[in-house]
């Protein structure tokens, strides 16, 4: 009893239990009882068990299945991502080169980026809903885009264009409408090689501090949905 880590009431109660549906088997001897397990009463529970363990096993085994084939999913996907996930580098003290590759042409990932309701299909990621997009695309030309953020507060971007390439380069100032005393300079080519096209957006800031507000807004995790979405916006084009 002590290894069971019983008292005598408990022990009792269960061997009384057992013998009631003859798994054991009692022989009194004197004031003494002593007590035998019966193997065939033990082979319905055995045989009951068995049948439950066997059919157990295979959920086990297919739900294995299911799990390894996911995972090997996801580690496919993941790999696929991470091969297209956003670069974010720092040139300088005072800027931030942003480099994403597309599995689409130039022409099409420059009509996503530069289009007013394609933009609104990216430009949020997953933060929220574009509601406004502007978009003069000439030198002198100003844009604006505004989003409703998930919290219900909104954000607003908005600049003039500096230079423009079709297809190849867009020069435009940026201004963060809640810190319009930080403005930016954002340079954007799109370079192609066998289809695939290379996003790079380099951004100046007027200083460190900015740029480093900036880098520490979230943008990075920011970027990369955006530009998950405009690629499929991109690929989408006819």
């Amino acid at each position: 009893m002590e290894l069971l880590g019983l008292g005598q009431p408990q022990v009792s109660k269960h061997l009384r239990v057992l013998r009631e549906v003859r798994v054991v088997d009692v022989r009194p001897e004197g004031r003494e009882r002593f007590y035998r397990l019966n193997g065939p009463a033990l082979k319905p529970i055995h045989d009951w068990v068995m049948r439950y363990e066997r059919a157990w096993t295979d959920r086990f085994e297919a739900l294995d299945l299911v799990w390894k084939t996911s995972n090997r999913r996801r580690m496919v996907m993941a790999a696929a991502t991470n091969k297209r996930a956003v670069k974010v580098t720092l040139p300088s003290e005072e800027e931030i080169l942003i480099e994403r590759e597309f599995d689409a042409p130039k022409h099409l990932v420059y009509t996503a980026y530069t289009t007013p309701e394609l933009v609104k299909r990216w430009w949020a990621g997953q933060r929220g809903e574009v509601t406004e997009c502007e978009i003069d695309l000439c030198v002198g030309g100003r844009w604006r885009y505004v989003m409703v953020a998930h919290g219900q507060f909104e954000v607003a971007f908005h600049g003039e264009y500096r230079e423009i390439v079709p297809n190849e380069r867009i020069v435009s100032t940026q201004i963060y409408e809640a810190v319009p005393d930080a403005p930016g300079l954002a340079t954007t080519t799109f370079s192609e090689v066998d289809g695939r096209t290379t996003l790079a957006i380099l951004v100046r800031h007027t200083s460190r501090e900015n740029r480093d507000g900036h880098l520490n807004s979230g943008m990075e995790a920011g970027t990369n949905e955006s530009l998950d979405l405009l690629e499929q916006v991109a690929l989408s084009l006819p």
